[in-house]
């Protein structure tokens, strides 16, 4: 009995713990896109990832995810450790910043 108290206990940790790195990716996103929105500079992986999406079909959240993508091959192919986190962040944190960059259009179209 005391097994399934403790597998519960421990789904919420991780639960909340994946809750916590898509709150934080999320705000981070924000940043990010209230910096490409403001105009006031990239930093300098956004200005790679801004440039991809200028000069190809690709938009910006998506040149992002695939050149985060392609890094995260290269650190399998140098058998780096790469944890859930990294993984987590290469996945959703441009989409999020793709997704508010659409919903700010969106916005100042009404």
């Amino acid at each position: 009995m005391d097994s399934l108290a403790g597998c519960a206990e421990s789904r919420e940790i991780i639960f909340r713990q994946w809750l916590q790195i898509a709150s934080g990716l999320l705000v981070f996103a924000m940043g990010v896109h209230l910096t490409i929105y403001a105009n006031i500079g990239l930093a300098p992986w956004d200005c790679l990832g801004m440039g991809i999406s200028y000069h190809t079909l690709l938009n910006y959240g998506v040149s992002m995810t695939v050149m985060a993508l392609v890094i995260l091959g290269v650190d399998l192919l140098l058998k780096e450790k790469i944890g859930y986190g990294t993984i987590i962040d290469a996945l959703l944190t441009d989409n999020f910043v793709g997704g508010q960059r659409k919903c700010t259009r969106i916005n100042t179209l009404l």
